[in-house]
């Protein structure tokens, strides 16, 4: 049997890794794709570039702006000086340092520096005057973006990126939340320059009750993109999708409901179970059996408006785990048995039991309803699990459902190896099936 605690917490908290939305100010000239893999092995680009995109509706004028960056943890602020104007919608592409390998070039760019990006996280800045940034998470700046484990960002940090996929603004650049984890997700690159068609954000006539439009969906916990699979909870990125204020989960008859606030996630035309709904973000679950095919439909109605429909990628399996700060990176959020949370101050000791959730683990080796709340009967993936800590493959004593959770959080009970000898952080990484999780995910361990 699982062990288990706080049942509803973990529900609304760690397995639907919900985030009340959160509205500033929004910038005019905003970062709306980070890349900086340029020259890796595996790169798309020989060149690291960051595109810039005035999201507002008049033009703007950069002269003397600088775009700055550090590193994720780095107090310390390079600049690259910015000049010119931008027109409503247009973008502006930057191309910075070139690596070694002789990978794709980038079409012509409105500006080149040097700067030398991380392929995975840092931080990034456009400021309106020349002065140097100061300290981790600045102020007095048009926008900012933190990304990866970068201790600097509005809100949260975007999901990390990698020598193959860019980090975009979400609706064309256009959404501005103030969260970049909300505004963000990882993509294949697209660079784009001042040539590129212009995409204002706001229409010269207003348009009444638009239709859905989805941008992305993203794995819940780990925020990969591009693929699905059986029985995820899954999240949409997009615009449109549903009502202005955050719309949550509704049990009926021990199921969730699969309509909320008039709005319904389609899968191949079949209505799915909700997590939550908003304007610009659903998180729902994907159907458990999906048919033996390469790619799915998926689609968002909302009012009795419905958006285009979405072609994703399907996996057997596309495991992710939920993380402390809901980041998809870094720190994940693991308990002890007594359910306490494991962190720096409080880590998992040798030959201890500790407890991990996540989703993606695929289908189940007994058939259930969609979006059930686990029972006496316990959910268990039919995909065999792997786990190392380090490189020391731990003991998996229990992979399946949590009683009171929906059952497509998948719970894992694991015995830290006596082997293991090492004290802090150190990198966590699950196989479920032939798929693993992404790189970045560690646990605090002692002896």
């Amino acid at each position: 049997m699982p062990l288990t605690y706080s049942s509803y917490r973990h529900l609304c908290t760690l397995a639907l890794a919900t985030s009340l939305l959160h509205f500033e100010a929004s910038a005019q000239v905003v970062i709306s794709q980070i890349y900086g893999g340029g020259g890796n092995a595996g790169s798309l680009y020989a060149n690291d570039f960051v595109e810039i995109f005035n999201r507002s509706n008049a033009p703007v004028a950069i002269d003397g702006w600088t775009l700055q960056y550090a590193s994720a943890t780095g107090n310390s602020w390079d600049r690259v000086f910015l000049s010119g104007r931008m027109e409503p919608g247009q973008r502006f592409l930057i191309s910075l340092f070139r690596g070694a390998q002789s990978t794709g070039n980038l079409p012509t760019a409105d500006l080149q520096a040097g700067l030398n990006l991380s392929a995975t996280d840092g931080k990034l800045a456009i400021v309106n005057n020349a002065n140097n940034l100061q300290g981790s998470n600045p102020s007095n700046i048009v926008d900012l973006v933190g990304y990866g484990s970068a201790n600097g960002y509005e809100t949260s940090p975007a999901p990390a990126i990698d020598n193959g996929r860019a980090l975009f603004r979400s609706a064309q650049g256009c959404s501005d939340t103030g969260n970049n984890r909300l505004d963000f997700f990882a993509g294949t690159p697209i660079p784009r320059n001042r040539s590129w068609p212009l995409a204002p954000c706001s229409s010269p006539a207003p348009i009444v009750s638009p239709d859905p439009s989805i941008d992305a969906i993203t794995n819940a916990a780990s925020f990969e993109s591009g693929l699905i699979a059986p029985g995820l909870i899954a999240t949409i990125f997009g615009r449109n999708l549903g009502p202005s204020r955050l719309s949550t989960l509704q049990v009926n008859q021990g199921q969730l409901a699969r309509t909320l606030s008039q709005v319904r996630v389609l899968v191949d035309g079949q209505a799915t179970p909700l997590i939550y709904v908003s304007e610009s973000q659903i998180s729902f679950i994907v159907p458990y059996g999906l048919p033996g095919r390469a790619s799915l439909s998926v689609a968002v109605e909302y009012a009795g408006r419905t958006s285009r429909q979405f072609s994703i990628g399907v996996s057997a399996t596309l495991p992710g785990l939920f993380t402390f700060d809901s980041s998809g990176q870094g720190l994940v959020a693991a308990t002890h048995a007594n359910g306490s949370l494991v962190t720096a101050a409080n880590p998992v000791a040798t030959d201890e039991v500790f407890i991990l959730y996540g989703t993606g683990f695929g289908n189940l080796a007994q058939s259930q309803a969609d979006g059930a709340i686990v029972g006496d009967q316990l959910p268990i993936p039919a995909s065999s699990v792997r786990l190392w800590i380090g490189n020391v493959e731990a003991e998996v004593l229990y992979v399946g459902g949590s009683p009171g959770l929906v059952n497509a959080v998948t719970q894992l009970n694991v015995r830290l190896p006596n082997a293991l000898q090492i004290r802090g952080a150190v990198e966590l990484r699950i196989q479920s099936g032939s798929r693993t999780t992404r790189s970045g995910l560690n646990i605090f361990t002692r002896f």
